[in-house]
C-alpha cells in the first residue's frame, strides 16, 4: 500500500481532519490531540503497513510507527495543513488533571526535541574533539562551534513561548516577543549589575533567563488569559492596533515581577531536590527509574522527564539522575534485542530484532520495545534486570550528563569531563550490556522462551489447540482455519468426492488471514486476490479472495502484513478492510483449496463450520 494512501487511513482511524486538533511526533510515534477520542478506529490503525500499536496514553492518542515516523508525519502535515480549526472544542476538558499535565508537557517540549538534540550532539562532539587533542578550546573553529551548540539553550526561553503559543493558542510572534524581552542582552547586563531597577518603587529580582524553562511557561500561560479579555472586550480593526501593545505592556512587567521570578524558583526547587535524591538515595533511584524505564516508554510517558532534566542542566549543569537511568535501559535493550537474534530460529523476528537492537543501543529503544521484547516477555524482565543493576551503579558513583540528548553509543560524550564521569559511564554501559546477554542466556536455556512461539499479534490462537489435537492418533494432519467467517450458501461438501480437488467458500466477517502451520508464502498477486501457502512439511493451501462487486478493486483494501515470506503458526500475514467493503455494499469471499504438493488419502471437514476461525480445526488430512 502507498505511503499517502496509509496517511489517509491514519487520518480516517483518528476519526477524520476535522477531529485532530494537534499533532506531534517523537522518535517513533505519533503523538494527537483529538477533539472526540470516541472517534477513533484502533482496530483499523493496527492494521496499517508500519503501525506497531496504537493506544490512547497520558491524555494523548498515540501511533507507534517506527523509523519511517517522520515520512508518515510530514505527509500528515500536508494533509491537515497544521490548522486548528475555530469550531474544535477544548480537548482537554474531558481529561482528568494527570493526564492535562501529561499532555501539556509533551506539546510544549517534543517541538523543539529536534534543536535540542542537535545542539546537544555538538556540544558532545566538540566535547570529544577536545578530549583527544584535535581541538583547543582557545581556537576559532571550536569558539564558532561552542556558540552555535550553546544558541539552542541560550535561547530556550524563545523556543518554548513558540511551542507554548500553540498549547495555550496564543500569538506566537507576541510569544516569542515576550521570550525576547526575558533574553534581552541590556536586561541581562541591568539585572547582573549591582545597581536595582526598580519601577514604580518596585525592586525586579534579579533574575537569568537564558536557559530557562519555566518562566516562559507561566509567561505564555498567563498571556493566553490576557489575550480572551482582549478578545471579549476589544473588536474589529481596533484589536489589530491595540490588543498586541495591551498584551506586551500588561504581561511583560508581570513576567518581570512575578512569573520569572516564580518559575526560576520552581526550577532551582526542582533541580535541588534531584541533588538531594541523587545525594542521598542515588543508588536506589537510579536503578528503580532504569528498572522502570521500559514501562514508561510503553505508556508514552518518558517525555515528562523533559522539565526535570531541562531544570536541573540549566541550575546545576548536569543531570544525575534521568538520563543516566534512561542510558541504562537503553543499552539493556539493545543488548536484549541482539541476543534474541543471535539465538532465535525464527527468520522473521531475526529481521527484526537486528535493527531494533542497534537502535536501542544508539538511544531509539521502541523498536526493541515493542518488536521483540514484550513478544516474548521473557527477555523484556532480563533488559529489566540488566537496567537494574547498570542503574545501581550508575547511581552509586552519581554519572552525571551535560548536555540534553537521547543517551546511547553515540552520545557517550554527553558524559565527558576531565575526572572519571566518562570512565563510569563505560562501566554502566559494561553492565547493562552483559547483565542483560547473560540473563536472557540463561532463561532461555532453562525456558527455551526465545525459539517459543509467543507473537503478540497471533490473538491467543494456539490457546485451544492441544485440548483440540487427538495426540493418539498418529496418521493424520490437523489444519486450523486462517480466516473467520461463516460457510458460503454455495458450498456442496457432501457432493465432492475423495479424489476431487478439495475447497471450501467461506464468507469473510473479519478481515485477517492468518497463518494456520508454519510456513511460508509461496505466491501473491498483485491484486491480492491469490495467496499460495506452504507449510514446512509440504502442506500447499490457495486461497482465492474476490468481493461480489465488480467495481471494487480487492487490491486498494488490502495490506500484507508479513515482514518475510516467512511464518509461524497464528501470525497475521493478510488483512482485508471488510467492514469498508461492507460499507460499499459488498461481501468479501475466500475460496480455500488444497494444493498438489502433500501426499494425502482424504479430507475431512469439520462438523460444525457456522462459525469459523483460527482457534478451530477447519480440516483434517488423512
Amino acid at each position: 500500500m502507498k505511503a499517502v494512501n496509509y496517511v489517509d487511513d491514519i487520518i480516517k482511524g483518528v476519526g477524520g481532519v476535522d477531529n485532530i486538533k494537534d499533532v506531534v511526533h517523537c522518535s517513533t510515534r505519533l503523538r494527537f490531540d483529538l477533539v472526540d477520542y470516541n472517534k477513533t478506529n484502533i482496530d483499523m490503525i493496527k492494521l496499517l503497513p508500519d503501525v506497531v500499536d496504537a493506544f490512547y496514553r497520558a491524555g494523548q492518542f498515540q501511533i507507534i510507527i517506527g523509523s519511517h515516523v517522520l515520512f508518515v508525519f510530514s505527509k500528515l502535515k500536508k494533509i491537515i495543513n497544521s490548522n486548528n480549526k475555530n469550531h474544535h472544542n477544548n480537548v482537554e476538558s474531558n481529561l482528568n488533571i494527570f493526564d492535562k499535565f501529561i499532555s501539556t508537557v509533551v506539546s510544549i517540549f517534543q517541538p523543539i526535541v529536534p534543536a535540542i538534540f542537535g545542539a546537544g550532539m555538538l556540544k558532545a562532539f566538540l566535547v570529544l574533539l577536545v578530549a583527544v587533542g584535535c581541538v583547543d578550546k582557545t581556537d576559532q573553529i571550536y569558539i564558532l562551534f561552542n556558540i552555535i551548540s550553546d544558541s539552542a539553550y541560550y535561547f530556550l526561553p524563545m523556543l518554548l513561548a513558540l511551542s507554548c503559543s500553540k498549547k495555550f493558542e496564543t500569538n506566537s510572534f507576541i510569544s516569542i516577543a515576550l521570550a525576547g524581552v526575558l533574553v534581552h542582552p541590556k536586561l541581562i547586563d541591568l539585572l547582573s549589575s549591582n545597581i536595582p531597577l526598580n519601577i514604580a518603587g518596585l525592586s525586579i529580582p534579579s533574575v537569568k533567563y537564558s536557559f530557562s524553562v519555566i518562566p516562559i511557561i507561566l509567561t505564555i500561560w498567563l498571556m493566553s488569559y490576557v489575550e480572551r479579555c482582549c478578545d471579549r472586550f476589544i473588536s474589529g480593526s481596533i484589536a489589530i492596533l491595540f490588543k498586541p501593545v495591551i498584551v506586551l505592556i500588561v504581561v511583560s512587567p508581570i513576567s518581570l515581577f512575578m512569573c520569572g521570578p516564580v518559575g526560576n524558583s520552581i526550577g532551582i526547587y526542582i533541580a535541588n531536590i534531584i541533588i538531594f535524591i541523587q545525594e542521598n538515595f542515588g543508588f536506589i533511584s537510579n536503578a528503580l527509574l532504569a528498572l522502570s524505564m521500559p514501562i514508561f516508554v510503553m505508556f508514552g510517558m518518558h517525555k515528562i522527564f523533559y522539565p526535570i532534566v531541562f531544570s536541573a542542566i540549566a541550575t546545576v549543569g548536569y543531570d544525575s539522575l534521568i538520563l543516566s537511568s534512561m542510558f541504562a535501559s537503553n543499552i539493556a535493550q539493545g543488548a536484549g534485542a541482539l541476543t534474541v537474534w543471535f539465538l532465535t530460529n525464527n527468520m522473521a523476528t531475526k529481521q527484526i530484532a537486528l535493527p531494533a537492537g542497534v537502535s536501542a543501543l544508539f538511544g531509539i529503544s521502541e523498536p526493541a520495545l515493542y518488536g521483540v521484547h514484550l513478544k516474548t516477555k521473557k527477555s523484556l524482565f532480563c533488559c529489566m534486570f540488566g537496567a537494574l543493576c547498570a542503574g545501581f551503579f550508575s547511581g552509586l558513583v552519581s554519572l552525571k550528563s551535560f548536555t540534553n540528548i537521547v543517551p546511547g553509543l553515540l552520545t557517550l560524550p554527553m558524559f565527558y569531563d576531565e575526572k572519571n564521569n566518562f570512565k563510569f559511564a563505560i562501566i554502566t554501559l559494561l553492565i547493562s550490556f552483559f547483565v542483560t546477554v547473560i540473563s536472557i542466556i540463561v532463561v532461555n536455556l532453562k525456558t527455551g522462551f526465545v525459539n517459543q512461539n509467543q507473537d503478540i499479534t497471533k490473538r491467543d490462537v494456539n490457546e485451544d489447540i492441544p485440548s483440540i489435537l487427538d495426540k493418539s492418533i498418529h496418521n493424520k494432519r490437523v489444519i486450523f482455519s486462517p480466516v473467520y467467517g461463516t460457510l458460503s450458501k454455495n458450498n456442496k461438501l457432501d457432493t465432492i468426492e475423495p479424489d476431487e480437488n478439495k475447497s471450501i467458500n467461506i464468507l469473510l466477517n473479519k478481515g485477517n488471514i492468518m497463518a494456520p502451520f508454519d510456513g511460508v508464502i509461496v505466491s501473491c498477486s498483485d491484486e491480492f486476490d491469490y495467496i499460495k501457502i506452504r507449510s514446512h512439511d509440504g502442506i500447499e493451501l490457495i486461497l482465492s479472495i474476490t468481493v461480489s462487486s465488480k467495481n471494487i478493486s480487492l487490491s486498494e483494501y488490502a495490506t500484507r502484513l508479513c515482514i518475510s515470506n516467512q511464518f509461524n503458526q497464528g501470525d497475521r500475514i493478510f488483512s482485508y478492510d471488510v467492514n469498508l467493503i461492507k460499507e460499499n455494499g459488498s461481501d468479501v469471499f475466500v475460496s480455500i483449496s488444497l494444493g498438489d504438493g502433500f501426499d494425502y488419502f482424504d479430507v475431512m471437514w469439520r462438523d460444525d463450520l457456522s462459525n469459523i476461525s483460527p482457534a478451530k480445526p477447519l480440516m483434517t488430512l488423512l
